[in-house]
């Protein structure tokens, strides 16, 4: 039997924590949830060791193992004696990795997208509404960095899907809606094959980075219609496009 690979998060994702407001087990678990909700960590990933997590974070180990325990009270996080603490799936993942198999099909393709506009389009009014200063920069961080890879991302069409899902995820995190970031990850998670796949068309990486500057400037300038509209055309495109691959 083939021994199953770990996959252990970057010790760089867990930075020194504020505890100035709230309890240091509190900020721990607030940290790590963030993370969590951003993708950053993903089910089934093993957390850094607790010497290393605990330097990390700049606190002591009691205070972080009581951190974990609230964790896996929470359902977040599996404490295996002996092998570490992993980030527990939920049953939203366990339910996204038995739809897989069936998501190859022009019909399942139509259904999933019918949920994307419904989910994104709202995102990314909300985006517009309640992003802070802070994440719309990180937002045109992100979109100018694509830019600058704009050839790369042609000739790459594994490269350009995660660029996408970067963005995406992105723009789910800066509507503050958690539930909607988790359902998104997933949702992007199950179409990952068929959108790469659709980044292989000629062009399509380029006008996809042409529909995200539209997107990245409504929310930008806080216009919450111009946001919904502007997503609503980027997912009809996104969609015609995978659907001419199948």
């Amino acid at each position: 039997m083939l021994k199953e690979t770990v996959k252990q998060a970057d010790p760089a994702l867990f930075r020194q924590i504020d505890t100035r407001t709230v309890s240091i087990d509190e900020s721990i678990v607030k940290e790590i949830r963030a993370l969590i909700e951003a993708g950053e960590i993903r089910p089934g990933d093993r957390l850094p060791a607790e010497r290393d997590l605990a330097r990390a974070f700049s606190v002591s180990r009691p205070s972080l193992r009581e951190a974990m325990r609230r964790l896996a009270t929470m359902g977040l996080v599996e404490i295996r004696w002996g092998q570490g603490v992993f980030i527990r799936a939920s049953d939203l993942d366990f339910l996204i990795e038995h739809m897989t198999p069936l998501v190859f099909g022009q019909g399942n393709v139509v259904d999933l997208y019918e949920i994307r506009r419904q989910l994104e389009v709202a995102a990314a009014g909300w985006a517009a509404e309640r992003a802070t200063a802070e994440e719309k920069a990180a937002l045109r961080q992100l979109s100018d960095g694509a830019v600058a890879q704009r050839d790369l991302l042609s000739a790459d069409p594994e490269l350009a899907r995660d660029i996408d899902c970067r963005y995406h995820n992105m723009i789910a995190a800066l509507s503050h809606n958690a539930v909607l970031v988790r359902v998104m990850i997933g949702l992007l998670d199950l179409l990952a094959d068929l959108r790469q796949r659709s980044f292989a068309i000629p062009g399509r990486a380029q006008r996809s980075l042409d529909e995200h500057e539209r997107i990245t400037a409504a929310i930008e300038r806080g216009d919450a219609p111009a946001s919904r509209e502007a997503m609503l055309r980027h997912l009809e495109q996104a969609e015609a496009a995978i659907r001419s691959t199948l």
